[in-house]
């Protein structure tokens, strides 16, 4: 439990031998915004801890973690509308 969030949905993907990244759906307890937070973390042992630096991935793991993201309804669907507009213009 944080001082300072709530989970409220989460998905991952595994990104090399022991190391996951994450994206996270929380809620932010002092404002009530709900925000995105991507994170990577790797195991020590069978539990993963944190680690506290950017999470830097190639383009096909940020389209893997965000697949994710859509099947663990971690994104909303109005998220996914603005995306889908997005990739549309920069398509043309």
């Amino acid at each position: 439990m944080s001082k300072y969030k709530d989970l409220i949905s989460e998905a991952q993907i595994h990104i090399a031998d022991n190391e996951i990244a994450k994206v996270e759906r929380i809620l932010i307890k002092e404002t009530g915004s709900e925000e995105l937070r991507f994170s990577w973390w790797k195991y020590e042992g069978e539990k993963p801890m944190f680690i506290p630096r950017p999470l830097d991935l190639p383009e096909e793991q940020w389209v893997q973690l965000f697949y994710e993201a859509v099947k663990n309804k971690v994104v909303t669907q109005k998220f996914i509308k603005g995306m889908i507009k997005v990739l549309a213009k920069g398509l043309e």
